[in-house]
């Protein structure tokens, strides 16, 4: 009897979890913003290295997210073009140094204690979408490492 209740304990938590349970509090003075790729074959191996107000914010691969928080007003969203190593694909910007920089992707205003969500695309196109359609893309992404 006492495995059957953890076992139902144990059931209940992973639902949770799974199904997105409580998001953290936006703090008060920041906006929270996600940036997200959903998983597609066309530019699988293509990636941007993302930056926020020229902050490091993670390498976006395919069907991976990013998140932080930012204070209130202008937002730019830059990346530097990448291409996963293979033997057929090289990574031409190391053979270019001007294309090294980070190149401005998006420009957008934020609130504070709002949350809004970045769909990031084959190409680097950045489209700020609803929280409904942000919440719902995102799901299945798991974070990025770097």
């Amino acid at each position: 009897m006492k495995t059957k209740s953890i076992w139902i304990a144990l059931t209940i938590a992973i639902t949770a979890i799974s199904a997105g349970a409580q998001q953290p509090a936006v703090p008060a003075d920041k906006a929270h913003l996600y940036v997200y790729r959903v998983g597609s074959m066309v530019g699988a191996i293509g990636y941007d290295i993302l930056f926020v107000n020229d902050e490091h914010l993670a390498a976006l691969r395919n069907s991976n997210y990013a998140e932080c928080d930012v204070s209130p007003g202008p937002v730019v969203f830059s990346g530097i073009p990448r291409v996963k190593k293979t033997p057929i694909a090289i990574d031409m910007q190391l053979m270019t140094n001007s294309k090294n920089k980070a190149k401005e992707r998006f420009r957008t205003v934020v609130e504070p204690g709002k949350t809004y969500y970045v769909r990031w695309s084959v190409g680097g196109k950045m489209k700020l979408v609803d929280e409904a359609e942000g919440t719902k893309e995102m799901k299945g992404l798991k974070l990025a490492k770097d």
